[in-house]
């Protein structure tokens, strides 16, 4: 297994400013969860058991990783090649030095009862292709959250290493594994310029197939899919804003009893969900508990017919102290 970064043959050069991954910089893992969240439930299997997506912080040595001297030696690549530029050359020079550390911090996010993910590297109407091989598409269909193909840039920007591992087991019963490197234009050992997106597989940079040499620990026992961030940023309180995004996105579906969220040792569910979001009611711009109390004690709910989304239901929400009425459509659409 290897790295592979495809000649640029005289094609126009790339930067470090990848416009998909710039998108979700700043609240980083707001975006997050609310991309990989999306995409889980959109792959649900079981539709009479919630999907389960958790996030794990993992320490992983470096020299387990497949290839990763490569990696490594990309970046100071990537820094000469931009030495011109300070702002990419410094985070390509810091990158490299992160990627000499004995260990390095990851984010693993994993689904359950998922589909996983199906489809051959070529298969264009296939997730896989969509997903890893190919950017600004999307397979999914009307209806289905995020249909342009942007939020799965979001982890690249989880990662100072701009890199991420897929691994899965789909309903085809096939386990596939594939690493993917957003870096920059730079210079090849033969002295011809490289393309920025890398890939880590097989000799032409094909994804890998064989539950035999997919690296252990990137190894699906269930169906589903893992994205692990190489490089994650740790803070802290690196939970906080995962949850603050898993309550302020989706709410309705931890209470509709279709989706549970571990993030670190935190469980979201049913159950608890209620006094998670009076829990986080003080948070700056946090908005969710005020839906959630409009859905659970209406002041007066009604139903009626519209032409595009059919029956819908309204649940109003007055506030005693500020006499300010509050709802949320999105509520509205669930049919």
């Amino acid at each position: 297994m290897k790295w592979t970064f495809a000649r640029n043959d005289g094609g126009r050069d790339s930067g470090f400013h990848d416009a998909g991954v710039e998108t979700f910089r700043g609240d980083f893992d707001r975006y997050l969860a609310r991309e990989l969240i999306q995409n889980s439930l959109d792959a649900r299997f079981d539709p009479n058991k919630p999907v389960h997506v958790k996030f794990e912080l993992l320490d992983l040595e470096t020299g387990s990783l497949p290839d990763f001297s490569t990696l490594k030696t990309t970046f100071a690549r990537c820094a000469e090649y931009w030495q011109h530029d300070s702002k990419t050359r410094t985070f390509f020079e810091q990158a490299e030095a992160r990627a000499r550390q004995p260990k390095i911090k990851a984010l693993r996010v994993r689904d359950f009862n998922t589909t996983g993910v199906v489809g051959g590297d070529s298969e264009r109407s296939k997730n896989w292709y969509n997903l890893v091989r190919c950017a600004g598409s999307s397979s999914k269909d009307a209806g289905e959250g995020g249909s342009f193909g942007i939020g799965k840039n979001a982890p690249f920007a989880a990662s100072y290493l701009r890199t991420v591992l897929y691994s899965t087991l789909n309903t085809d019963g096939e386990h596939v594994f594939q690493g993917v490197a957003t870096l920059a234009s730079h210079f090849l050992p033969n002295g011809s310029t490289a393309q920025p997106v890398g890939f880590l597989g097989g000799d032409r940079g094909q994804s890998v197939r064989s539950r035999t040499e997919i690296p252990k620990p990137f190894v699906r026992e269930e169906q589903g899919l893992d994205v692990t961030a190489l490089g994650f940023p740790l803070d802290s309180d690196w939970e906080e804003g995962l949850v603050y995004s898993v309550l302020d996105n989706f709410w309705p579906a931890i209470d509709f009893g279709d989706l549970e969220v571990t993030v670190g040792n935190q469980k979201i569910h049913r159950n608890n969900l209620g006094e998670l979001l009076e829990a986080h009611s003080g948070d700056e711009d946090f908005t969710a508990h005020l839906f959630y109390r409009a859905f659970k004690n209406p002041s007066n709910p009604f139903q009626t017919k519209l032409e595009r989304l059919k029956d819908v239901s309204l649940w109003p929400f007055i506030r005693p102290s500020l006499k300010v009425w509050a709802w949320d459509w999105r509520l509205a659409a669930r049919l």
